[in-house]
């Protein structure tokens, strides 16, 4: 079986070289730290970056979604976090024809590129979710 190499130079991996490159620059010595992330991007999956305060996770998945130029929502969790400040408020009209319907628009559910911060801030004792 003879491997067949990929051309060395296409416009996507100079793309990528050229941000990964540009995130390794600015973010200096979390160069693990920018490859997991373009490693998720290319894969298709979730990234949880945990750490101390002032480790530049959030400045780095911030570059990220701005290279992307996508669509994005970004949130900062605390315990008081509702659900409509997430995936939208509950469309009035829709409760008028007896539907649920959140409007979605700008938020969660319609983004190409989420970030949400300080995600364990959000958890609630069963006590103060009532």
């Amino acid at each position: 079986m003879k491997l067949v190499r990929p051309p060395s130079r296409t416009p996507v991996r100079d793309k990528f070289l050229a941000a990964r490159a540009g995130l390794a620059a600015a973010l200096i010595e979390r160069d693990d730290e920018v490859d997991l992330v373009l490693t998720a991007l290319v894969a298709r999956e979730h990234v949880l970056l945990v750490g101390p305060p002032g480790t530049a996770k959030s400045l780095l998945l911030d570059a990220v979604a701005r290279w992307l130029d996508g669509r994005r929502f970004t949130a900062l969790l605390t315990k008081f976090t509702q659900p409509d400040e997430l995936f939208g408020p509950v469309s009035l009209a829709g409760l008028k024809e007896d539907r649920f319907v959140r409007v979605t628009t700008g938020r969660l559910p319609e983004a190409d590129v989420c970030f949400l911060d300080e995600i364990f801030s959000a958890t609630r004792s069963s006590e103060t979710a009532a």
